[in-house]
């Protein structure tokens, strides 16, 4: 016979609403340990200095209101929702805080574009904004559906009465949308760039695009909001969102770098709903402050969910128990790309597009198999400020979904199980919590939460994590730990492989002689349609779109003086670029190659014209043989780096 939790208790485990036990298995029973092939243990990282914030493509700067321009609001009606119709609606879900909201009046790109009233910059560029307005809207955040974004265009996002603004750079959107893309998705919600999330009923979107481009030539619509009616940050401070049993972590010690690396996540689907979580920041075995991070899969699964991805950083009260959040709560925006993801374990791992604050510390793991140990977490309860939890591993099992509202588990041992069962001695979990990491009592992690009876009202309740040993031999050691990988294995989700390699596009400007290189397929487009002048000659040569082992990222600059572009692998050269010429733009990475020769590599030669101020650079050895040898205008640099000249 199948046993039903109540409904009506508060079990929110995170995955699923309630738990099913197979008749005869009222616990999962302990077994003996046996171990595995690998025994790899990493200590924690401390956190890092501040990175250098004109580095960033995703940042937060002041904006005071006399320097802004009016916006056409579009006022939406009152939105008929109670509270308590936001959980989980369906086998797998978290804790919803948000719906969708459609925006009829700018659902198309004319309808947008109507909106939108240009005003000239100081430096000849357009700006325009534009507002939506959703009554009683703790959070408010706006998809942007992109057909067109120009090259060089900057975004701004901010609440009306806050001075605060987060600026994007068009490449960064670009980007995150080509992520989509490569990683399969279709439709509208493949082209949908969720704006960072804004504080109040309002969200302000300014656009701004450069000197000589026009605003026939931004193709954009914001058809939909996610109307966030739960503040995670508390709707009463005096009033906690977690159930009483929750232990303050400010209340505990010994423990900060655990709860450095722990953050609140907030993330949008196509739809619009927006779900919270709980993840944390992992170290790897080259300890290069890589931001990777782990959370449950049943949160995070598909590529345009990852680009949606908010994470919430010092995400604690100021003192024990004061209900108050502590002042250096950080929210950083841009997403994160999805690198493997998998229902076996419930386990998901992302690389954050930016980077997290200097205070945040990297989590270390233990990927040896797991014993009958003392426990610990660290999560976000009901997207309540940081929680504590205590306890033991007691059993071994395996999980599976069954319905909306329940799912099984049954016995296992320690090597036929992907789940491990947890009993607390002290605090709980609860809705909010998924995807939090389980600590070793020697402080590293070897599991996150997929879902479990445990909460406030059931004290002998228990929670079930995914095994990070599991899902460490399966496919997170290609990431953790890279040295001396074999293959790595084939992901279940339509990620791309770490060193994947994509084609970089050429083009030339008839009008100017420079040429342009983008392995941005929405940004190859754009110039095929728009600039007639830009003679497409293919993919070039091939670099690495994500960051790898081995490779480097390429910096671009857009020239605003010439409207030509440079690319440099030299960080040094960057900064001085930087520093010494105001009129390049920097942009931010462009794709990765290798600053040295070896694994099939050719050298990259760049070459820079006298006459225009621009640079040239070519795989082909042939053709810089020729350029050399018949352009003397042309001076040849050297090797700028080295990249692939084929798939």
């Amino acid at each position: 016979m199948l046993s039903r939790i109540p409904a009506s208790s508060r079990l929110l485990c995170q995955s699923l609403s309630a738990l099913l036990l197979t008749s005869g298995v009222a616990t999962l029973l302990a077994s003996p340990v046996s171990a595995m092939a690998t025994t790899l243990e990493l200590g924690s990282l401390p956190g890092r200095p501040a990175a250098n914030p004109r580095l960033l493509q995703v940042k937060t700067v002041q904006q005071p209101s006399a320097h802004r321009i009016p916006a056409h609001v579009i006022a939406l009606p009152a939105l008929e929702v109670a509270k308590s119709a936001l959980a989980p609606a369906e086998a797998g879900m978290p804790l919803q805080i948000g719906v969708g909201r459609t925006v009829e009046k700018a659902g198309s790109i004319e309808a947008t574009s109507s909106l939108l009233h240009w005003h000239r910059t100081a430096e000849g560029g357009m700006r325009a904004a534009l507002a939506v307005q959703s009554p009683d809207a703790k959070f408010l955040r706006m998809g942007l559906r992109v057909k067109q974004l120009p090259p060089g265009s900057v975004l701004r996002v901010y609440a009306p009465d806050d001075e605060s603004t987060v600026e994007i750079q068009a490449l960064e959107v670009l980007n995150a949308l080509q992520n989509n893309l490569d990683a399969g998705a279709q439709g509208d919600e493949a082209y949908t760039y969720w704006l960072p999330s804004v504080t109040g009923q309002q969200a302000v979107l300014e656009i701004q695009l450069p000197p000589g481009m026009a605003p026939h030539l931004l193709k954009v619509s914001v058809p939909s909001v996610s109307h966030i009616a739960l503040d995670p940050a508390m709707d009463d401070p005096s009033k906690a969102l977690s159930g009483s049993c929750n232990v303050d972590v400010m209340c505990t010690s010994g423990h900060d770098a655990h709860m450095s690396s722990v953050a609140h996540m907030r993330y949008t689907k196509g739809d619009g709903r927006t779900y919270i979580c709980s993840g944390s920041l992992m170290n790897n075995t080259r300890q290069d402050y890589t931001p990777y991070f782990l959370t449950a899969n049943h949160c995070i699964s598909t590529q345009v969910a990852a680009s949606s991805l908010e994470t919430f950083w010092n995400y604690r009260a100021n003192r024990c128990n004061s209900n108050q959040p502590h002042p250096s709560v950080t929210q950083l925006s841009g997403g994160a790309q999805l690198l493997w993801a998998s229902a076996d374990t419930d386990t998901a791992l992302l690389r954050l597009r930016n980077s997290p604050p200097e205070s945040a510390a990297y989590a270390g793991w233990n990927a040896q198999t797991p014993g009958m140990t003392r426990v610990f977490s660290i999560h976000h309860p009901g997207g309540d400020l940081q929680k504590y939890s205590e306890g033991a591993i007691f059993a071994y099992g395996n999980c599976r979904p069954t319905s909306a509202e329940l799912f099984s588990c049954s016995e296992a041992t320690a090597n036929n199980s992907a789940y491990l069962g947890v009993r607390w001695t002290r605090g709980t979990t609860e809705g909010g919590s998924s995807g939090g990491p389980l600590f070793s009592n020697s402080g590293q992690i070897i599991g996150q939460l997929y879902g479990g009876t445990g909460n406030c009202e059931t004290p002998d309740g228990f929670s079930i994590y995914g095994r990070f040993d599991l899902a460490f031999r399966n496919a997170l050691n290609q990431w953790l730990a890279p040295a001396g990988n074999t293959r790595p294995t084939p992901t279940p989700t339509p990620t791309p492989t770490p060193g994947a390699r994509a084609p970089v596009f050429r083009f030339y400007n008839a009008s100017t002689g420079a040429h342009f290189y983008t392995n941005n397929t929405l940004e190859r487009d754009f110039v095929i349609a728009n600039y007639k002048a830009f003679q497409y000659e293919g993919p070039r040569f091939y670099a690495v779109a994500q960051p790898a082992p081995g490779t480097s990222p390429v910096f671009r600059f857009f020239n605003t003086s010439t409207g030509a572009h440079f690319y440099t692998i030299n960080a040094a050269e960057r900064d001085f670029v930087i520093a010494q010429y105001p009129a390049f733009k920097y942009e931010g990475p462009a794709w990765h190659a290798q600053t040295s020769s070896g694994n099939q590599t050719s050298p990259m030669h760049r070459f820079y014209n006298t006459s225009s101020g621009t640079h040239f650079y070519t795989i082909n050895a042939q053709e810089a043989e020729f350029v050399r040898a018949n352009y003397p205008v042309f001076r040849y640099e050297g090797v700028a780096y080295h990249a692939w000249p084929q798939q």
